[in-house]
């Protein structure tokens, strides 16, 4: 197994972390550009992050999931299926604005709703 060892799974844990790293930093340039706007104007944008958070967790969780019960599988699973672990930074990072799009256009639903 590829991540077998003690260094390699230190390895797998910063795979892991690079896209939640990415949404700690995409989460505070928001909120730091947000905070001179209207407080109104600022509810699409908390729920893009929202929605950006859960797209990043879900995929990571995805992932995870599908991985390890191949990895697992009594009746032998695929040797390679730990190559994706290699592809979720990327993935993610292709999968955040769109959770972020998607967030801000309920947001913005809500807020043309409310007033």
């Amino acid at each position: 197994m590829l991540f077998a060892s003690g260094h390699n799974l230190f390895l797998l844990g910063l795979i892991n972390a690079i896209p939640f790293v990415v949404f700690a930093f995409m989460t505070r340039w928001r909120y730091r550009i947000s905070a001179a706007e209207e407080p109104n104007s600022f509810l699409p944008h908390k729920w893009g992050i929202l929605f950006a958070g859960l797209a990043v967790f879900g995929l990571s969780l995805f992932i995870q999931l599908v991985v390890w019960m191949d990895v697992f599988n009594p009746a032998g699973g695929s040797s390679t299926a730990v190559i994706a672990f290699v592809f979720l930074p990327f993935y993610a990072l292709a999968l955040m604005p769109v959770g972020y799009g998607l967030g801000w256009l309920v947001g913005k639903h809500f807020l043309r709703n409310r007033n």
